[in-house]
């Protein structure tokens, strides 16, 4: 069986790696330009434990890497054709992505929910927070 292509395939092939390329090109600029730290801020920032909101992103990241990941193996064991011709198979493989989002649904909801129980300041404290300072004239 011979595969034909199509004549615009190559161009919206073209198209598609550029416009992949511009937010990478973005990415290293933004890398490159940054600052750099020192070698004493670099053990500090290092030595510091994670927030909640940093290790629920972490968790996020890998349960995204595993089930992209398997759903790879899995096509790639099976083939392109099996997703297309078995239906029960692409729900599977739908329904290991949805359930990997619902996972990173619920990571940042309960981060979320976190920030949201964090103690009230005491009514005094808030009160002083609120208030204008006082305002200078212009002559001192």
């Amino acid at each position: 069986m011979e595969q034909s292509t199509q004549p615009w395939s190559a161009a919206i092939l073209v198209i598609v790696v550029l416009l992949a390329a511009i937010p990478i090109y973005a990415l290293f600029r933004i890398w490159r330009g940054r600052p750099r730290l020192s070698d004493e801020e670099r053990s500090e920032a290092a030595a510091s434990p994670l927030t909640r909101l940093q290790r629920n992103a972490w968790l996020g990241v890998a349960v995204g890497v595993a089930a992209l990941g398997t759903i790879a193996v899995l096509i790639t064991i099976y083939g392109v054709a099996e997703y297309w011709n078995n239906d029960s198979f692409r729900l599977a493989i739908l329904g290991l992505f949805i359930g990997a989002l619902v996972v990173c649904a619920v990571l940042l909801s309960a981060s979320a929910g976190l920030e949201k129980k964090r103690p009230a300041l005491t009514s005094a404290i808030d009160w002083s927070w609120r208030r204008p300072g006082p305002i200078k004239s212009g002559s001192c």
